[in-house]
């Protein structure tokens, strides 16, 4: 099979290299990049973050119900979220839809452990 194209200016251009050359070269601008990585790291950022300060967060729910509290630990599937009250929560991340600061709670002064 002969590797030629056909350009706007009607000249044929012969690939150079046979294919062989290094990704990203070339002018082409076809080849994919790989699936970008399943872990960034943002999240342990922002939970050992949040952890540290014991920065009080709301926790949304997936059926919309919000607990308040503070993370105490967490790994790959749960978090332990710490409150004033007992219970404490263990919440799998499953069914967390989202995570925000507690304004609201930050603005009172916290009692030390």
């Amino acid at each position: 099979m002969n590797d030629s194209r056909q350009h706007a200016s009607g000249r044929r251009h012969e690939s150079q290299g046979g294919g062989k050359g290094r990704p990203g070269q070339g002018g082409g601008g076809g080849e994919r990049r790989g699936a970008p990585p399943e872990m960034t790291g943002a999240e342990t950022h922002y939970l050992i973050k949040n952890m540290e300060a014991r920065t009080p967060i709301v926790v949304r729910l997936v059926d919309n119900e919000e607990v308040h509290g503070w993370i105490e630990y967490y790994d790959r599937k749960m978090i332990k979220l710490n409150r004033r009250q007992p219970p404490h929560l263990f919440i799998r991340k499953e069914n967390i839809k989202y995570i925000y600061k507690d304004e609201e709670a930050s603005q009172e002064p916290r009692e030390k452990p």
